[in-house]
Formats: structure tokens, C-alpha cells, sequence
């Protein structure tokens, strides 16, 4: 994502609990895995990221890799209904109808990318974040398939919301 300043006002702005935070004040940066399920286990981990002092949903950044197709799903889904940031590497995609793997050979594609495209599509939509007052800038990226034998990745930027549902506030 490209820096500019309203990145570095969200940084000194107010935390989720109203206080100001300084401008100075250094972030612990962690990353820890957890070993439970993810409806749980990730909701559990975001509410105790979110409840400490300074913490912003802005500068955290949920990472999946290699998950499956229900759980690429359900990590995006988790982070749209806490306003974070979220990166995930899918795998494994399904169709288990048919229907999307008919649409996905008659347009030439394979079906996991017409699949982590739908799921890109999903975190675009008018009201995903939105109860988190945020809104998702949506990217996918390709990479080495020496990194990933599926070489795609979709990053999913939140983008604050004013009181109106603007994206990016004022209008």
C-alpha cells in the first residue's frame, strides 16, 4: 500500500477507547500463531489485540496462508466485522455444484482463480466492514509459485468510514 498522511493521522489519532494517543508512541509489533479452531481462536485473538491501550484496528494486519477455501472465507469474513487489515494466500479451492468450474473452464481460467476472485469481489461489497465503519481496498497480487503453488494473494486494505458511510471521511 502506498504511505500518505492520513495513515500517519489514523496513527495519532484516538484508539478504539476514545484516548489520544501520542505520535511518539511505539507499537509492539508480535506475531503469534495460535492453535484452535478459527471462528474462535481468531476472534479471540483480535478482541485482546483491540482492547489494548493505543490499539487501532488499522495497524493490525490478519495474514492466512495456504488456507483452504473455507477458511480463506471465513478469515475474511472474521476480519471485515472487526474493521482489520487482511492478507490471505488461498488454496484448495472448491465448486462443490459445478456450476463455477462450468464458468471458470468456458472462460479459460482455472477455478481457484475464478474462486479467489469471487472472494476478492466479496470484501468489496457495499457493506462488508461496514459495521466496523470501514470499507475494503481490495488487491490481488501473483506471485513465484516457488512461494505458493497457487501464486495468488489477496490484500484487503480497510479504509475508514465517516459517519455517513463515506469512504475515507468528508466527501
Amino acid at each position: 500500500w502506498e504511505h500518505d498522511d492520513a495513515d500517519d493521522d489514523a496513527a495519532k489519532g484516538a484508539n478504539n477507547n476514545g484516548n489520544t494517543v501520542p505520535s511518539n508512541t511505539k507499537v509492539k509489533k508480535e506475531l503469534r500463531y495460535r492453535h484452535e479452531c478459527l471462528r474462535t481462536g481468531m476472534r479471540k485473538e483480535l478482541d485482546a489485540i483491540l482492547s489494548r491501550e493505543g490499539a487501532q484496528s488499522s495497524n493490525v494486519t490478519v495474514v492466512a496462508c495456504h488456507a483452504c477455501q473455507h477458511l480463506t472465507d471465513e478469515t475474511l469474513q472474521i476480519a471485515s466485522e472487526y474493521g482489520v487489515n487482511v492478507a490471505v494466500l488461498p488454496c484448495c479451492q472448491k465448486d462443490h455444484d459445478g456450476w463455477w468450474k462450468r464458468l471458470a473452464k468456458s472462460m479459460g481460467i482455472s477455478i481457484g482463480t475464478l474462486m479467489d476472485i469471487i472472494a476478492a469481489g466479496k470484501m468489496l461489497g457495499w457493506e462488508t466492514g461496514h459495521t466496523a465503519g470501514v470499507r475494503y481496498q481490495v488487491k490481488m497480487k501473483l506471485m513465484k509459485e516457488s512461494i505458493s503453488l497457487q501464486n495468488r494473494m489477496i490484500l484487503c486494505k480497510a479504509i475508514t468510514r465517516d459517519e455517513n458511510g463515506v469512504v475515507g471521511g468528508g466527501g
